[in-house]
């Protein structure tokens, strides 16, 4: 009971908002990747939030959900290596159709280790 609640992904350590999303994609601290692409900013909330954009170029609904689920899973398993206070977000490049690979999770490490 108490691992579930520690792996939890309340709305507060998401981005909702139409105005977080594009403040995220001006920002110039940005790295990328084979298949992902990296952004992260300081946010005013004390609060570190997860934002993940996934297009349809990428493939059906099935694959779209796929990509957000690996991302979020990593994000709750991994909260140690997300700066506090900042806004993360990432982004699944339109040219990398289907499954996410399953050195995706190695990617996302990568990628956390060149912005730092």
């Amino acid at each position: 009971m108490e691992e579930k609640n520690s792996r939890s992904f309340p709305r507060e350590q998401r981005m909702c908002t139409a105005n977080d999303f594009s403040r995220m994609r001006k920002s110039r601290a940005k790295v990328h990747g084979q298949t992902l692409t990296y952004v992260r900013c300081p946010n005013q909330i004390q609060q570190t939030r997860l934002g993940i954009i996934v297009t349809r170029k990428t493939g059906n609904a099935v694959i779209r959900n796929r990509w957000k689920r690996v991302l979020r899973d990593f994000f709750r398993c991994h909260k140690d290596l997300f700066t506090t206070d900042m806004d993360h977000l990432w982004i699944v490049k339109p040219s990398h159709k289907g499954e996410p690979p399953l050195k995706t999770r190695n990617e996302m490490q990568l990628l956390l280790q060149k912005i730092q």
